[in-house]
């Protein structure tokens, strides 16, 4: 029994160590980041578009290094995997939601911001119903473009108000996100087929 206990606390101390770790601080400090971003919207225009932006950018550039450093120092952990992609979304998902309750986001654009969440969240069921049956669904080069496109074009709409003629970049932001709309369902559309012919096998 001694024995066995030692083993287990091995076993506890071991994952602590793979838990404690640079690239999943930067992963939780981008999830603390988001609440901030999201109380930003509720002060002056100005005040709201230094805060987001700049945190928008910090949490863009913890998202490219908690990976990157991850598979550098040969520090990949469960956590890193789970929730690394979560907070991505959810990073999204609030700000988007965000520019559309202080009215930077109206009319027709809402119905982009719906199906940029919408995909979000049924895409992470659909993987999180293939892992169980363990089967893996790589990002495409196609989902990458998504994001990057999607990244920019937040940046620029949370940005713009700071911007010499803010009208014209508040239209750019806008095409860009229209643009990452139309690859969210593209890429969308192609795992929910690959998900669904992986049940039917």
């Amino acid at each position: 029994m001694p024995v066995q206990k030692s083993c287990e606390d091995l076993h506890v101390a071991k994952s602590k160590k793979r838990l404690l770790t640079l690239p999943n601080f930067l992963t939780v400090l981008r999830v603390v980041i988001i609440p901030i971003i999201a109380y930003s919207f509720f002060l002056d225009v100005r005040r709201r578009a230094i805060i987001s932006s700049t945190l928008f950018f910090v949490a863009s550039v913890t998202d490219f290094f908690d990976g990157y450093l991850a598979r550098k120092l040969h520090q990949e952990s469960d956590f890193g995997r789970v929730f690394d992609p979560i907070a991505d979304k959810i990073l999204v998902v609030i700000i988007l939601i965000m520019l559309v309750s202080v009215g930077e986001l109206q009319g027709i654009n809402i119905v982009g911001t719906l199906i940029i969440v919408t995909r979000e969240f049924l895409v992470s069921g659909l993987r999180e119903y293939l892992s169980e049956i363990q089967v893996g669904m790589p990002v495409t080069v196609l989902a990458k473009w998504k994001t990057a496109i999607q990244m920019q074009s937040i940046f620029i709409l949370v940005l713009y108000p700071l911007l010499p003629n803010p009208n014209l970049f508040k239209q750019i932001g806008i095409c860009l996100l229209w643009t990452s709309v139309v690859l969210t369902i593209i890429t969308g559309s192609q795992y929910f087929i690959k998900g669904i012919k992986f049940m039917v096998d």
